[in-house]
C-alpha cells in the first residue's frame, strides 16, 4: 500500500493471538490505565490488568520489592513472581517477605 505525502501511516504494533505479539501487563492500573489500555488494543497490542490485592501495601514497605516474571500463561502451581527483602538477618528478611 502506498501512502501520499502528508497522510498518516497507520500504526500496528502487533498482532493479537499471535505467539511473538506485543503484550502489555498493566499493575495498578486506575482509570488512565484504563484510557492507556484501550489505545493499545486499538493497535493490537494484547493488555492485561490483574487486580492485586495488597500490592500498594508491599511497595510502600522498605527494603521490600515484588517483581512480576513475564509468563504467557498460568496454572494453579506456576510461580509468576517474587517478593525479595532486605533485612539484618535472613530470618527477619525471610519474615518481613512472608508478612507481605
Amino acid at each position: 500500500m502506498w501512502y501520499a505525502r502528508g497522510m498518516v501511516k497507520p500504526v500496528s504494533i502487533g498482532t493479537p493471538g499471535s505467539p511473538h505479539a506485543t503484550r502489555v501487563l498493566l499493575l495498578g492500573s486506575g482509570e488512565l490505565g484504563k484510557e492507556v489500555m484501550i489505545e493499545l488494543q486499538r493497535f493490537g497490542v494484547a493488555c492485561a490488568s490483574p487486580v492485586l490485592d495488597g500490592l500498594a501495601e508491599a511497595y510502600a514497605t522498605p527494603h521490600i520489592d515484588v517483581r512480576f516474571f513475564e509468563k504467557p500463561t498460568a496454572t494453579a502451581r506456576r510461580r509468576l513472581g517474587v517478593v525479595l527483602a532486605a533485612g539484618a538477618a535472613a530470618e527477619a528478611a525471610l519474615a518481613e517477605a512472608r508478612r507481605v
